[in-house]
């Protein structure tokens, strides 16, 4: 079983930060690849440059079907709804300087 799943190995090219590339040969018929990647939100798979679907397989894995031939493949992960809780901050933050100016005012006010 070993030496069969051998011959259909994924090759990894390169690795950066949030992204690894890779190439794999698919001999006949459609074929699933599976990985050990653990299946959360945030990841997203290019083959031969065209964004596919993954899906959860075995109840915890990313995976993807393939068609025959030579396939490329990226794999990348982004943290999922961080540009929702950047621009939650960023309001946050506009909103307690606004209040500390608000203050400031109010106190300049009774002074006087």
């Amino acid at each position: 079983m070993f030496d069969k799943l051998k011959k259909n190995e994924f090759q990894v090219d390169s690795i950066n930060k949030n992204r690894f590339d890779g190439h794999l040969t698919v001999r006949k018929n459609t074929q699933e690849l599976i990985t050990t990647i653990p299946y959360e939100p945030g990841w997203t798979v290019q083959v031969d440059g065209t964004n596919k679907k993954i899906k959860k397989v075995m109840g915890a894995f990313v995976g993807m079907e393939l068609t025959p031939g030579e396939h490329k493949i990226t794999f990348s992960y982004h943290v999922p709804l961080i540009r929702i809780g950047l621009v939650i901050s960023i309001i946050g933050l506009c909103c307690l300087y606004g209040l500390a100016k608000i203050n400031d005012i109010q106190k300049i006010k009774r002074n006087k």
